[in-house]
């Protein structure tokens, strides 16, 4: 922008706080927060916004070529172009931000004002923290939790929901009706696979509420027999190996082939065990 226009930006947002953009210039973000836009709601935010304006007005950084990239706001600017509308009222924020700024301020606007699914919110998170690794620095879930007005406990409660099976997860990202309730209930089952795809199959297939699939969820558990010491011995296996797998994708071929024929022998073993037990 040339100095001209960006002492016009400074001026107007500085008396009014917002300016109006045309809709035209301002581009949404490749990866942002929401994933899912219901066409009903955009319908019914379009109506609102015909009946009484754009009451909240989007935030906006300028980028190159004179357009604006969109940090938050996107219902509204979808709601407004389909009502045909020229301009949209926006805020601009400061064209230096950094990556981890955008997606920190976008996140949080998202979260306050757009409604973000929880499965949204825990993808938004886990990018954050991505992307701070990307720029040397690991990014707890302390330090993420105190970036977004979040405690420790809930980033660790929505970066959860991502533990979900990736064909769960899936058909979540195309529907606004699941919560985190029913993610809890699907992840209180992870231990029990079948009863895990059993439960997901009566939230999409009977709209099970959150609460229905919870209730759901502890009837299952309730109704399974007590586990035996080698039931737990094998489930206290089962997590460190899942965990070892991580170490393993990072060791080179040779590494990989020794761990290999540690396992066979191991498997041997096992089996070996498994028919002095039928004698």
């Amino acid at each position: 922008m040339g100095s001209r226009e960006e002492m016009l930006l400074d001026h107007l947002t500085k008396k009014t706080g917002h300016m109006d953009i045309d809709l035209d210039l301002i581009k949404p973000r490749s990866k942002q927060p929401r994933w899912v836009f219901n066409d009903k709601k955009i319908q019914e935010l379009a109506d609102s916004i015909k009946e009484h304006g754009v009451i909240e007005p989007v935030i906006v950084r300028p980028v190159s070529g004179g357009t604006f990239e969109l940090i938050a706001g996107e219902r509204r600017w979808r709601a407004s172009r389909l009502l045909g509308n020229k301009t949209i009222p926006a805020v601009i924020k400061e064209e230096n931000l950094s990556v981890i700024q955008v997606k920190v301020q976008s996140l949080v606007e998202n979260v306050q004002r757009e409604g973000l699914t929880p499965l949204e919110t825990a993808m938004a998170i886990k990018d954050i923290m991505e992307e701070s690794q990307k720029s040397g620095k690991k990014m707890t879930m302390e330090e993420a939790g105190k970036l977004l007005g979040f405690s420790k406990v809930r980033v660790h409660q929505l970066l959860n929901i991502l533990k979900l099976p990736g064909d769960m997860l899936e058909i979540f990202c195309d529907r606004d009706d699941f919560n985190e309730m029913h993610a809890r209930a699907l992840m209180s089952l992870k231990n029990h696979p079948r009863g895990q795809k059993e439960l997901f199959n009566k939230i999409t297939g009977e709209n099970l509420t959150g609460q229905q699939a919870t209730e759901w969820a502890g009837r299952y558990l309730s109704s399974l027999p007590a586990q035996s010491a080698l039931t737990k011995m094998t489930g206290r296996w089962k997590k460190g190996f899942d965990s070892f797998q991580k170490e393993y994708r990072k060791m080179g071929l040779a590494e990989r082939q020794a761990v290999i024929k540690e396992m066979e022998e191991f498997v041997a073993e096992a089996q070996r065990m498994l028919e002095g037990l039928k004698e």
